[in-house]
Parts: structure tokens; C-alpha cells; sequence
């Protein structure tokens, strides 16, 4: 009872205050603080460092997971009768939008309106980069790794690591060859945060390769085992 009380307070305050007031990129900033605290309360699961931006629609929030440094770009709209998970380091732009409902049509005898509708989850898996003006729908899983050119229309879920657009989307390339692909899948990008990045900079910034990539993910590891 009380977690109720507490997520329509915090659904009040964002919908009244704060999902108007200005968007910023800095992570730190007051209002990215404030409205990330708020959508806590409201989210399924919620992340460090998120930052929803100015004008996102979500409806009651409670269906929806999101990971650590991921950010919903302005005006988005994540229309949620389905689970929506977002994973960690996923950046969008402005004007977004979910669907994880479609409507029922196969009944040539009744009304589209009245056949009722499916709904399915839709999944953004880590490190994934959508375009302005691009639409997910239903069912969809976006692999690790994926760039979504803006307008585009997704109907299928993709592959780790693909380019896809247009509408409906189609693979435009792979980013990478198949060995280095295979070796990004094994970086879990729920321990990598802003210290790690710094440490690993230089590598960061060189060509890269399978050798490099063993090196970041050895990094890594044996900064996760020191922790523990």
C-alpha cells in the first residue's frame, strides 16, 4: 500500500513538475538527478546515472526496467502495456517511441477495433544507439551493440552489433567481423563505470582488434575480482 502511495506522489511530480523543465546532458545535473530519483520510484528498475530527458511519456512507469548511464531522449514516448527493459550505456534521441501492444486484424468478419490486441516485450540490450524519430514495436529485441538510424520503422528484433534502417529497418552493415563480435558479447557492460572508462582510456582510443579487446575484458575482470 505504501509503495503505491509512493509511485502515484512520484507519477504527480514528474507529470506536473518536472517532466517539462529543461534537459541537459551532464549526468550530475540537478534536474537529471531529480527526475531520475523520481522515475525510481515509478520504474520497475532503475539504474545509475540515468537521464530522462524533458517531455518522456511512460505512462505509470511500472513495467518498465532501465540500466546503469542509459538515457530516453526528449519527447520519447514508451507506451508500455508490456514489459520494456533497457540494458546499460544505451543512448537515444529525441522523439522516440515503443510499442509493445499491436492490434489484431485476421478476422476479416469483425472491425479491426474489435478483435482486441496482443501485446509482447520489447528488449534494448546494452550499448545500443537509436536515432531520432524511430519507432520499436512490438516484440522486438534490439542486440548488443546495435545502431538504429533515425526514422526508422523496427519490426524485427536484430542481431548483436548490426546497423539497421529504414522503414521497415533492414541490416545496412555489422559494425565488426564476426571474432571481434564474438569477443564484445563477453564484456559485461554492468561492471564497466566512469572509473574503469578513464583507466581504460588509452586503449580505448587505439584501432581495434581482437588483441586489445582481451585486454580491456582481462582489465576488467580483475577489477571485478578486486572489488569482491
Amino acid at each position: 500500500m505504501l509503495k503505491k502511495v509512493k509511485a502515484n506522489i512520484a507519477l504527480f511530480i514528474y507529470y506536473f513538475i518536472l517532466k517539462n523543465l529543461p534537459s541537459t546532458n551532464s549526468p550530475y545535473a540537478l534536474i537529471v538527478v531529480l527526475r531520475s530519483w523520481v522515475c525510481k520510484s515509478m520504474f520497475k528498475k532503475m539504474g545509475r546515472h540515468v537521464n530522462i530527458q524533458k517531455g518522456v511519456y511512460f505512462g505509470k512507469g511500472d513495467k518498465i526496467s532501465i540500466g546503469d548511464y542509459s538515457g530516453i531522449g526528449e519527447n520519447s514516448i514508451l507506451g508500455q502495456t508490456d514489459e520494456i527493459q533497457i540494458g546499460n550505456n544505451v543512448l537515444t534521441g529525441p522523439q522516440l517511441m515503443i510499442f509493445t501492444q499491436n492490434h489484431e486484424f485476421k478476422d476479416r468478419t469483425k472491425l479491426i477495433r474489435e478483435q482486441g490486441g496482443t501485446n509482447n516485450p520489447v528488449t534494448i540490450e546494452d550499448d545500443v544507439w537509436i536515432g531520432t524519430d524511430s519507432i520499436i514495436l512490438s516484440g522486438v529485441t534490439l542486440g548488443k551493440g546495435t545502431i538504429v538510424a533515425a526514422g526508422s520503422i523496427v519490426t524485427k528484433s536484430t542481431l548483436p552489433y548490426s546497423v539497421i534502417g529504414g522503414n521497415p529497418a533492414k541490416l545496412i552493415k555489422k559494425r565488426f567481423d564476426d571474432d571481434l563480435i564474438k569477443l564484445l558479447l563477453d564484456i559485461d557492460f554492468s561492471k564497466i563505470d566512469e572509473k574503469k572508462i578513464h583507466g581504460l582510456l588509452p586503449k580505448l582510443h587505439m584501432p581495434l582488434d581482437g588483441k586489445i579487446l582481451l585486454e580491456i575484458k582481462s582489465e576488467l575482470l580483475s577489477s571485478s575480482q578486486d572489488r569482491t
